[in-house]
């Protein structure tokens, strides 16, 4: 009965702490791969190839009147060396800590670093919002809503070696004259509406600093829009997104007098019929320079799932058409490409699952594009060639 008082008085005394609800989570991905970048190949421990490591804590507070009050933080690492990832600034490729490495280097450290890394931190989200009736509004570091609607579309989202991160997410680190969208916005508000006979619609607008992932340090305004609509079988999207870009490129974003553009439209549709699924979908992305000069990515990609008990199976192709300058060696042709991702997952439990992953890009001449998964990147060993990638891995959430 004291016992029983106690807990009482206790509950009483701090109602703030009674109905909160905090959750700590993650998930955690390990690979052996065997990586090809056209000219020779090599055996690595990869990590993050189907699902991007994380440790992520979200909150919520019930105020009253239907109002909650959430908060999502939320940092990336590395399984294979323990080391947190996903710093704003940092290395092109080499080091472990945040790195895109290469082949011949080691992830524990490299001469091919290009740049110190500045910081790390919860780069992956960080925001806070309020949500109701109206939907959702929050602000901080999230995902992009074109990011998010692509990604909705595509058979296996950013899993796999090849997959839609290769030719729907440009950044120069890929090849020449990439074009894309930006998967997160920092110092931003994002809204989501609620839904609507299976439609919502999700804005964010950033007002320039720290744009997007590591190799962005000078930064644009921008803005990103998507319609998605989501009932029973069928998935549909139109999105867009529009920044301020100096270069052309995606990478030295700021907001100067006389600032370049990128400008982006994604569409696309994914229908489930049993246990098949159906995915077709497509983006143009077309980046002008402060003076004048236009590169244009056409992509189309398309994919099919199957699953049977426990195990799903999924394969998706994307090809993207380059035009324009490029402002690189070999502009004006021989710079599409084309992508195949393959992804084997078994689900052993509801937390844990093991996969197989194999990739391809195809290059034209003068195109570089490298072989990338969700959570790592190796260079090509020259334009023109075919990189491959082929892996096994452990996934386990929390």
């Amino acid at each position: 009965m004291k016992k029983s008082l106690l807990a009482i008085a206790i509950a009483a005394a701090v109602p703030a702490v009674a109905s909160a609800q905090v959750t700590i989570g993650g998930l955690m991905d390990i690979a052996v791969t065997n990586i090809d970048n056209g000219s020779k190949s090599k055996l690595v421990t990869t990590t993050g190839d189907r699902s991007s490591n994380n440790l992520n804590f979200r909150g919520v507070e019930e105020i009253g009147g239907g109002l909650k009050g959430l908060f999502h933080l939320e940092l990336g690492f590395d399984v294979d060396n323990g080391l947190l990832n996903g710093g704003l600034n940092g290395v092109a490729s080499g080091a472990g800590n945040g790195a895109l490495p290469v082949l011949n280097s080691t992830r524990a450290g490299s001469t091919a670093t290009t740049t110190t890394i500045s910081g790390f931190g919860f780069t992956r989200r960080s925001i806070v919002g309020l949500e109701g009736g109206f939907g959702q509004i929050r602000g901080g570091r999230d995902y992009t809503p074109i990011f998010l609607a692509v990604n909705g579309n595509s058979i296996h989202g950013t899993s796999g070696w090849g997959s839609t991160l290769t030719y729907m997410n440009g950044n120069s680190t890929v090849g020449t004259g990439v074009v894309g969208h930006d998967v997160r916005f920092s110092n931003a508000f994002f809204y989501d509406s609620p839904a609507m006979n299976g439609f919502k619609v999700t804005a964010a607008y950033t007002n320039a600093v720290d744009f997007e992932e590591m190799t962005n340090n000078k930064n644009g305004v921008g803005s990103s829009l998507a319609l998605v609509y989501s009932a029973g079988p069928l998935y549909a999207q139109i999105s867009t997104s529009n920044q301020k870009d100096t270069t052309g490129t995606g990478t030295n974003l700021q907001n100067s007098t006389s600032p370049g553009k990128k400008e982006v439209m994604a569409y696309g549709g994914k229908y489930k019929l049993g246990d098949f699924e159906l995915a077709i979908g497509g983006q143009t992305a077309e980046a002008t320079t402060a003076g004048g000069v236009k590169t244009k990515n056409e992509v189309l990609f398309y994919g099919a799932a199957y699953s049977i008990g426990a195990t799903r199976v999924s394969l998706q192709s994307g090809q993207v058409k380059v035009s324009g300058d490029t402002g690189s060696a070999g502009a004006g042709g021989g710079k599409d490409w084309r992508a195949l991702t393959l992804l084997v997952n078994q689900s052993l439990s509801k937390r844990t699952s093991i996969y197989g992953t194999w990739g391809q890009i195809s290059n034209d001449p003068n195109q570089n594009v490298l072989m990338r998964s969700n959570g790592a990147v190796y260079a090509t060993s020259a334009a023109g060639k075919d990189p491959t990638a082929f892996g096994v891995g452990l996934v386990h959430s929390f």
